[in-house]
C-alpha cells in the first residue's frame, strides 16, 4: 500500500524533524548564532553608513566659502569670473548662487540686564535661498520660519538666525520672538532709554533658533541688517527722539489682543489727554517681522494668513506723544507684560547706503564633483584659495562607504559558507542515522523526488526559524541599545538593520538580500545534497552497502 503525502510529512517533519532541529533545538540555536553575527554586522554597516551619509551630507557642505585676505583686486576679479553672463562657468563647475557675505561679531543682551553675550555673526545675502532653506531644514531648526515660506522673506529684513547653545548662554529657556542688540547709544538716557554701561537695547527679530549654523558661528543675519548695524550705525544709535516717542509693541498670539489694548489704552490715557488709537491694522513692519509673525493658521473659511501682532499708538490730534510719556507708559505695561514675550519696537530710519565689497565670497554649489577643478582653475588663476577639509572628507566617504558595503557582503558569503557547510554536515550526519528506513520507503516506492522535497520542506523551515530568530533579535537590540544610552550624536543608532540611507532602499537591499540569498543557497545545498545521498539502491541502504 503506498504511503500518501499527509504521512510523509507527519513522519518526516513530526519523528525526523526532532532529530534535524537537534537535541533541545540545539541545531536551530546554532545557525541563529551564525545569522545573529551577520545581521548584527550588516546592521552596524548600515548604521555607520547612515550615519557617514548624514555628516557628509552636511546641508551646508555644498556651501563654499572664499575669504578676501586682503586681495581686493582678487576678489572682485573672481566676481567677474562667477559673474560669466554665458553661464558658462556656472554649468562647467556646478554652482548655483553666489554673493557678497561678511563677517562681524555682536555683544547682545541676554534675558536679563546682567547678561551680555558675544556672538559670533556672518551676514549672508537674502537671494541665498538654498542655504537659507538648510538652515531652516526640519532636522535643523527648533525653533523657526517654515521652510515652505523662505522666498517669502522680504530683502529689507534684518531678522536674525542664532543657535539653541548661543540662546542658551543668553539665559533664554525658549526661544523669544525679539533679541535685543547691545548698541551704543551716547545721549540716549537723555530721551528716556534705559542704559546698561552707556548701551541700549535694540530689538532685532529673530527668524529661528536651530541647532547648527554654516561656519560653526553663533548668528546668521542678512545683509540688510549688516547695513544699519555697520555700514549705517546712526540707524540703531537710540539718541533718537522720534524713536523715544512712540509706542509701537509685538505681542505674541498666546497674549489677549483686546486685553492688551485695552489696557495700553488706559495707561495713554492716563498719561497724556490728547486724542490717540491703537491701531493693529496700518502697522505692518515688514523688517520687523519674526518667526513669531509668521505662523501660518487656518479661518473658518480654510484660508491662511499670517499672524502679526503689531500694536501702534497713533495721535489723531496735533499734540504727540512726549519721550516721557512714552516711558512712562511703557514701563508700567512692561511690569505686566515683559514676560510674556511683549516687545517694544521701533520705526527705524533705515539706511540704503550701498554695501561694500564682502569679507567672503559664499558660493553654493549644486553638487561638488567639480569642486575641486573650481579651486585649482577659477580661484586658484585668481590667487586666492578655498578651503577644501570638508570637500576632502566627502570624498573619502565614497572610499569609506564602499568598505562598509564590502564587509557587509562579506559576512553575508561568511555566513553563507558557514551555513552551507552547517548543512552539509546535518544532512550527511542525519541521512546516516536514518538511511535504512529511507532505503525500506524507497522499496515501498517512494520516489526520490518525493524524499528531496520532504527534506527540502524540513531544512527549509529550519532555516527559516534560524532567520527569524536572528532578524528579530537584531531588531531588539536596535531598539533597546537607544533606550540605554547607547547612542551616537543627532540621534544616531550604532545598529541600523532595515535602513541604509547610502543604497537608498528600504528596507535595508543588502538584509534583504542576505535573507533571500540564505534561504536560496540553503534549498540548492539541499537539493544537491539530497539527490547525492538518495542515488543508491534501496538495497543498497538498507543493508548499508
Amino acid at each position: 500500500m503506498r504511503l500518501n503525502v499527509p504521512d510523509y510529512l507527519k513522519l518526516f517533519i513530526r519523528r525526523e524533524g526532532k532529530i534535524v532541529l537537534g537535541n533541545k533545538l540545539s541545531n536551530v540555536w546554532l545557525l541563529s548564532a551564525v545569522l545573529v553575527a551577520t545581521f548584527l554586522a550588516i546592521a552596524f554597516s548600515n548604521g555607520s553608513l547612515n550615519y557617514l551619509n548624514y555628516k557628509m551630507n552636511d546641508p551646508f557642505i555644498k556651501w563654499v566659502d572664499i575669504k578676501k585676505e586682503n586681495k581686493d583686486e582678487s576678489f572682485r576679479r573672481l566676481m567677474r569670473e562667477l559673474q560669466d553672463s554665458t553661464g558658462a562657468n556656472a554649468n562647467k563647475y556646478h554652482y548655483d548662487s553666489f554673493s557678497y557675505d561678511y563677517e562681524y561679531s555682536f555683544n547682545v543682551f541676554g534675558a536679563d540686564d546682567s547678561t551680555i553675550i558675544y556672538l559670533k555673526t556672518r551676514f549672508f545675502d537674502i537671494n541665498n535661498y538654498a542655504l537659507i532653506e538648510a538652515i531652516v531644514d526640519k532636522e535643523n531648526r527648533i525653533a523657526a520660519i517654515p521652510k515652505s515660506e523662505v522666498t517669502d522673506i522680504d530683502k529689507r529684513s534684518i531678522g536674525v538666525f542664532l543657535t539653541g547653545k548661543a540662546l542658551a548662554r543668553m539665559g533664554y529657556d525658549q526661544a523669544p520672538a525679539y533679541i535685543d542688540l547691545y548698541q551704543y547709544s551716547s545721549g540716549a538716557s537723555e530721551v528716556g532709554f534705559k542704559e546698561v554701561n552707556g548701551r541700549v537695547r535694540v530689538p532685532v527679530p529673530v527668524l529661528g533658533v536651530v541647532k547648527r549654523l554654516p561656519g560653526s558661528v553663533d548668528l546668521v543675519a542678512f545683509t540688510n541688517l549688516y547695513r544699519q548695524k555697520i555700514v549705517d550705525p546712526l540707524v540703531f544709535f537710540m539718541n533718537n527722539e522720534a524713536y523715544a516717542a512712540s509706542l509701537c509693541y509685538f505681542i505674541p498670539e498666546d497674549v489677549d489682543a483686546l486685553e492688551f489694548d485695552s489696557r495700553l489704552s488706559e495707561l495713554v490715557r492716563e498719561e497724556t489727554d490728547a486724542p490717540f488709537v491703537i491701531d493693529d491694522q496700518s502697522y505692518d513692519p515688514r523688517e520687523l517681522y519674526s518667526y513669531k509673525n509668521r505662523v501660518t493658521e487656518l479661518d473658518e473659511d480654510g484660508m491662511k494668513y499670517h499672524y502679526l501682532g503689531f500694536r501702534q499708538v497713533y495721535m489723531t490730534g496735533e499734540e504727540g506723544l512726549t519721550p516721557e510719556v512714552c516711558q512712562r507708559v511703557n514701563e508700567r505695561l512692561m511690569a505686566e507684560y515683559g514676560g510674556k514675550d511683549v516687545h517694544r519696537l521701533y520705526r527705524y530710519n533705515y539706511s540704503s547706503a550701498p554695501l561694500p565689497t564682502g569679507d567672503y565670497l559664499s558660493i553654493q554649489f549644486n553638487d561638488l564633483k567639480a569642486v575641486k577643478q573650481f579651486a585649482e582653475e577659477l580661484v586658484g588663476a585668481c590667487e586666492l584659495e578655498v578651503e577644501m577639509s570638508q570637500i576632502n572628507a566627502k570624498e573619502n566617504f565614497q572610499a569609506v562607504s564602499v568598505m562598509a558595503i564590502t564587509l557587509s557582503v562579506v559576512m553575508v558569503i561568511f555566513a553563507i559558507v558557514c551555513i552551507l557547510l552547517f548543512i552539509v554536515n546535518l544532512l550527511q550526519s542525519y541521512f546516516q542515522k536514518v538511511k535504512r528506513n529511507i532505503g525500506t520507503f524507497k522499496a515501498f516506492g517512494i520516489s526520490n523526488k518525493e524524499l528531496q522535497r520532504v527534506y527540502m520542506i524540513i531544512m527549509l523551515a529550519l532555516v527559516a526559524a534560524a532567520l527569524a530568530i536572528s532578524l528579530v533579535t537584531v531588531s531588539l537590540l536596535q531598539l533597546i541599545l537607544p533606550l540605554a544610552g547607547v547612542i551616537k550624536d543627532e540621534g544616531f543608532g550604532y545598529l541600523s538593520l532595515w535602513r541604509c540611507d547610502v543604497i537608498h532602499a528600504f528596507p535595508s537591499l543588502i538584509t534583504v538580500a542576505a535573507a533571500l540569498v540564505v534561504i536560496l543557497a540553503a534549498a540548492l545545498t539541499v537539493r544537491m545534497v539530497m539527490k547525492n545521498l538518495l542515488s543508491a539502491t534501496p538495497g543498497d541502504l538498507i543493508y548499508d552497502r
